[in-house]
C-alpha cells in the first residue's frame, strides 16, 4: 500500500468531515481516480453542491475502508464478492451527506433532524459490508414478498433483506442478498414508508452509487430514475458513469431542482428505454 493511500485511510478512520477533505485533496491532488475512485467521486459531488449558494451542506462522513469484513462475508458465503461490489467496500465502508435547500420552507425544523425526516433534499446514508450481510433487516417487509414472485418466511426476510441506505423516511433502498445475489446484492427502493418493495426498478450496487454521485444525494433524483410501477418486473437497470455523463448535472440554481436524466415514467405501462 502506498504511503499516500496510507496516509488517506488515516485521516478517514480517524473520521469527521474535515479529515474526508484532507484525504480527498490528497487523493485529488496525487491522482489516486483508481485506488480512490469513490472518495474522489464524494469529494466531487460535495464541491459541485458548494457551486450554489442556496444549497446548505449539514454533515457528511466518508468510512474507512475494512478489508477484514469484505474477507469475513466471502468465507460467510463461500464465494469472492463480485468484483463491482468488492471495488466499493474496498475503497469504502459507506458514506453519509445531508444537505437542505436554504429556500425549503421547513430548513429551520429539518437542520436540527438526525434522519431523514420529511421534506429533506438531500440525504445518503449508505452502510458498511458487514451491515448488508447482518444488521438492519427490515422489521415489516409489506408487500415486498411479491419481489421475487414467492412468499417468505420472517426468517427469510431478516437473512436476506436489509439495508442499503436510508434516504428518506418514505423510500429507502433495500440489498437483497439471497437467490442468485449471495455475492452481488440486488438493490430495490421501498417506497411507501418501506412497506412496498414493488413499485421501483431493480439495481445494482455500482450502478446505484453512480446514480447517487450524479443526482448528489437528491431525494428526489433517487426516485426520480427508479420509481415506477410494477418496476420489478422490467430488467435490472445497470448504468454506468458514461451514461449518467451524457446528461447534464441537476441544476440546483432552481428550486425544485432541475434533472436531465431520464425519468422512470411511474404511470406509464410502457417499457422505458433500458440502460
Amino acid at each position: 500500500m502506498s504511503d499516500n493511500l496510507n496516509k488517506i485511510n488515516q485521516l478517514l478512520q480517524s473520521g469527521g468531515s474535515a479529515n474526508v477533505e484532507l484525504a480527498y485533496q490528497l487523493a485529488k491532488s496525487q491522482n489516486m481516480t483508481e485506488q480512490c475512485y469513490y472518495l474522489i467521486r464524494f469529494g466531487d459531488m460535495l464541491h459541485y453542491l458548494r457551486g450554489f449558494e442556496n444549497i446548505e451542506i449539514i454533515n457528511f462522513d466518508f468510512y474507512a475502508p475494512n478489508p477484514s469484513e469484505c474477507s469475513k462475508i466471502e468465507s460467510e458465503i463461500g464465494k469472492p464478492l463480485e468484483a463491482g461490489v468488492k471495488r466499493f467496500y474496498e475503497q469504502s465502508n459507506g458514506m453519509f451527506l445531508y444537505w437542505l435547500d436554504k429556500r425549503n420552507e421547513s430548513i429551520d425544523n429539518l437542520r436540527s433532524s438526525d434522519y431523514p425526516d420529511y421534506g429533506v433534499d438531500g440525504y445518503i446514508d449508505i452502510k458498511g459490508i458487514n451491515d448488508i450481510y447482518h444488521n438492519d433487516h427490515l422489521d415489516s417487509f409489506g408487500y415486498g414478498h411479491d419481489l421475487f414472485d414467492g412468499e417468505l418466511s420472517s426468517e427469510e426476510v431478516e437473512a436476506t433483506h436489509h439495508m442499503f441506505d436510508y434516504f428518506s423516511v418514505y423510500n429507502d433502498m433495500m440489498a437483497y442478498t439471497g437467490g442468485d445475489f449471495t455475492a452481488n446484492p440486488l438493490l430495490i427502493m421501498g417506497d411507501d414508508h418501506q412497506a412496498c418493495y414493488t413499485d421501483a426498478r431493480l439495481m445494482q450496487i455500482p450502478s446505484y452509487l453512480e446514480l447517487v454521485f450524479h443526482s448528489c444525494g437528491s431525494v428526489e433524483g433517487r426516485r426520480r430514475l427508479l420509481k415506477k410501477y410494477n418496476g420489478h418486473k422490467l430488467p435490472i437497470l445497470t448504468p454506468d458513469k458514461a451514461w449518467f455523463e451524457q446528461y447534464k448535472m441537476p441544476d440546483f440554481g432552481e428550486y425544485p431542482a432541475v434533472f436531465y436524466f431520464p425519468e422512470s415514467g411511474y404511470w406509464s405501462d410502457d417499457s422505458d428505454e433500458e440502460q
